[in-house]
């Protein structure tokens, strides 16, 4: 799997969150809201994945398929691994 697109959503010029990007994978997956962090007195950056919390679940990564037929494909592919 392929980076293949980054947007930059927004820049921060305080405190440890530095940015909020999305991130395409092989023109096929985006996941909106990856955090970026600088932790203070350190020169390391680090990614936090995203997650929304819902009433029946504890919490679920956000992820679009950025085309109808990569929806299609991540489906299938991912109900063939499940059954």
């Amino acid at each position: 799997m392929q980076i293949t697109d980054i947007k930059i959503r927004k820049i921060f010029n305080e405190g440890p969150m530095k940015a909020v990007v999305s991130v395409a994978f092989d023109d096929a997956l985006v996941v909106h809201d990856i955090k970026i962090i600088n932790p203070a007195d350190s020169e390391r950056f680090f990614c936090v994945m995203p997650s929304k919390k819902l009433a029946d679940e504890p919490s679920a990564i956000s992820r679009i398929p950025s085309t109808a037929f990569s929806a299609v494909s991540l489906r299938r592919r991912s109900l063939k691994h499940t059954t």
